[in-house]
């Protein structure tokens, strides 16, 4: 993309300036969604990829770091990328195995401040 391509880019979203990793995210999103890829399904090579989505191959690393971060992609060194498998977040599975429904009690009623017990 040219200098006079973003700009053009730039002002049809409305002017705000968005760095180049998080639009090459986004397409690299509407890629696999184009590309009808499921969970496990394999992305081009880093190369092919910034081609595709008319970008640095740079760029395309920083972006992928982004999407394998956010839990949306897999990158196996040797292996390539790979669309993940979709999972619930680890805070969450951490939380729903370490208080199950069962054992979830009621507030107990706290007892009066200050009530003097009285002497026998």
């Amino acid at each position: 993309m040219t200098h006079s391509e973003k700009a053009t880019a730039s002002a049809s979203a409305g002017g705000a300036y968005r760095p180049g990793y998080e639009v090459a995210a986004e397409r690299i999103l509407e890629y696999v969604v184009g590309a009808e890829l499921q969970p496990g399904g394999r992305l081009p090579t880093e190369k092919d990829l910034a081609d595709e989505v008319g970008t640095s191959r740079t760029v395309v690393r920083e972006a992928v770091k982004i999407l394998s971060g956010l839990g949306r992609l897999s990158v196996r060194k040797g292996r390539g990328i790979h669309v993940a498998e979709p999972e619930q977040p680890s805070w969450q599975k951490s939380l729903t195995s370490s208080f199950p429904r069962t054992t979830r009690r009621s507030p107990q009623p706290s007892p009066p401040a200050n009530r003097a017990t009285p002497r026998r």
